[in-house]
């Protein structure tokens, strides 16, 4: 299967949905908040799709499969942005699909000059808070009953100016660090 990480936008709306239903049961955004967020400027998503091998529709075009996403509000005058949200489809998590969406979006950040971040993920989610650590963020404070279905405390995590936590271009190998966010 080949793979790939692009800018999203409304057109991944339904694959982006159909990823929040099967990521965050019970707390998946609504189509509305995304179709708000997906139009404003100063949002970013970024989607990871697969080509299964010999899927064709029946016109004979290949179909891709929208099977990850990130999305990051920003706000450029202050230079900060907040990664909202980070979805990996469950059928293809642990092959650094998240990792790869992150870095991407650390990248084009970057080059839009947002240098602050601010992430948040269920205490229970230690596999993505190592993700988010290894690549500078530091965890700030916990936020008690942050989620819901099942209630549960949110870690906040921040990258502050400098903190990359890799060197520029640098990949973190497969599957070591990923998840849904």
């Amino acid at each position: 299967m080949n793979d790939l990480i692009r800018r999203g936008g409304l057109r991944d709306l339904e694959g982006i949905l159909s990823l929040e239903k099967a990521c965050f049961p019970g707390e998946a955004w609504s189509r509305n908040v995304f179709l708000e967020d997906l139009a404003r400027p100063s949002s970013f998503y970024l989607v990871a799709e697969i080509e299964p091998r010999d899927f064709q529709d029946p016109t004979g075009e290949h179909i891709k499969q929208l099977i990850g996403y990130i999305a990051c509000a920003t706000d450029p005058v202050h230079r900060y942005g907040h990664i909202s949200s980070l979805a990996v489809d469950p059928d293809h998590r642990s092959q650094g699909i998240g990792g790869r969406l992150l870095d991407d979006m650390l990248a084009l950040l970057e080059a839009q000059g947002i240098d602050c971040l601010r992430a948040e993920t269920r205490l229970s989610n230690r596999h993505v808070q190592e993700m988010f650590r290894i690549r500078g963020f530091l965890e700030t404070e916990q936020i008690p009953r942050y989620y819901q279905n099942p209630t549960e405390a949110a870690v906040v995590m921040i990258r502050w100016p400098g903190e990359s936590g890799f060197s520029q271009g640098q990949r973190i190998p497969p599957g070591r660090h990923e998840g849904g966010g």
